[in-house]
């Protein structure tokens, strides 16, 4: 694909349905942990409406767009640096702009403050956002021909 923010849109959707699925079976094997959906709806509406039809559906429209310009900031990282240790560059990217949505945003906007004591929740967020990573950066190395090797 010849198109940068064409390659980093599908690999960002991607990343962000296997992020939201991954979540999804660990919050069904009963995993104690708050949902990336739920925090990303969090910021739309009161904590008591973000498990409602329109709740999860901004949740779900909050997680794809973060995953979107996640991997729009790692095409924008690879197109400086190259391909050569992609899978690096989209896990540094991916978990820095984790650590930053999850410990300076979120506390800084008061966007669901109880994750603060779920260690769970954040140790599954760093797993899967490493996963994201993996897999963004995967897709933009092997379809992205606009950056260079």
């Amino acid at each position: 694909m010849k198109d940068p923010i064409g390659a980093a849109t599908i690999a960002g959707i991607i990343g962000t349905i296997i992020m939201d699925f991954l979540s999804y079976i660990l919050i069904v094997l009963g995993i104690p942990m708050t949902s990336p959906w739920n925090i990303a709806a969090d910021v739309f509406l009161s904590w008591s409406q973000v498990n409602s039809p329109s709740g999860i559906f901004l949740g779900i429209v909050g997680t794809t767009a973060l995953g979107l310009s996640t991997a729009i900031l790692l095409v924008i990282v690879m197109k400086m640096t190259g391909k050569d240790f992609a899978v690096l560059k989209g896990i540094l990217v991916a978990n820095t702009v984790g650590f930053a949505s999850m410990g300076l945003f979120m506390p800084l906007l008061n966007i669901a403050p109880q994750i603060q004591s779920q260690p769970l929740t954040n140790l599954f967020a760093l797993i899967i956002l490493t996963i994201f990573g993996v897999v963004v950066s995967i897709i933009l190395k092997e379809y992205g021909r606009f950056i260079k090797s």
